[in-house]
């Protein structure tokens, strides 16, 4: 989890941000990376070409401090090794995209089995019924 995109999620109300720390940090899954050097480089070198296309937004109608936030979670992804960045954010999609980066969204992904029920409870049937195990 990139230490930008991290910063989304704690800054969240409600979010126990030593709770969200102690869960990431015990995942074998997950691992939490930092804007560091190898990414500032990265990142710059992507900016650079971008820049050098004349199209440094791609086309998006974004802020320029919102485009370098997409860039560094993706940047960060990239030097991390990432297969796969998951994300709801239109911006990092469109950079991981250009940068061969598969990505998927979060409210794609399958509602795990030990969880089903909380979403049937909510929704008042089962939100996985019409396609599989993904939840629409």
């Amino acid at each position: 989890m990139p230490t930008p995109a991290l910063a989304e999620v704690l800054v969240t109300e409600g979010v126990d941000v030593q709770d969200v720390l102690t869960t990431l940090r015990g995942s074998a899954f997950i691992r939490i990376g930092d804007f560091d050097e190898r990414a500032a480089v990265e990142l710059a070198m992507r900016l650079r070409a971008a820049i050098n296309s004349g199209d440094s937004r791609q086309g998006m109608q974004i802020t320029k401090s919102a485009m370098k936030f997409d860039r560094q979670i993706v940047a960060i992804a990239l030097v991390n090794g990432a297969r796969v960045l998951y994300s709801d954010d239109d911006g990092v999609e469109r950079f991981a995209a250009s940068c061969g980066l598969a990505t998927k969204r979060v409210a794609g992904l399958p509602v795990p089995a030990s969880q089903r029920e909380l979403f049937e409870d909510a929704a008042g049937s089962d939100p996985a019924a019409d396609s599989g195990n993904d939840v629409q």
